[in-house]
């Protein structure tokens, strides 16, 4: 999607900043032990939780970003993006981690 106007642009680098911290935080969190074995289907859960964190921010930032005077649409389309992005990448990211 194109943005037009210098709110829209501001919000978009807020979502993507936001995006990012989430990402690296979920990762850190979720990241598997140096054990190097790990219990069938541990994967598939650390990537659900990861969606579940991402969907709280995602609910806490709609009234964050209607206090922080940012355009609203543009907010939450870009922060959907940028999760959607993210999320494609992480199983592949927590694998190469193992």
């Amino acid at each position: 999607m194109y943005f037009r106007t210098v709110d829209e642009h501001r919000s978009m680098l807020v979502s993507a900043g936001l995006a990012f911290a989430v990402q690296l935080g979920t990762y850190a969190l979720l990241r598997p032990g140096g054990s190097g074995h790990s219990a069938p289907g541990e994967l598939l859960v650390r990537w659900g939780i990861g969606a579940v964190v991402r969907l709280l921010v995602l609910v806490l930032y709609a009234p964050l970003a209607r206090v922080m005077f940012l355009s609203l649409d543009a907010a939450l389309v870009s922060l959907v993006t940028f999760f959607f992005l993210t999320m494609m990448a992480e199983p592949l990211l927590l694998e190469y981690d193992r």
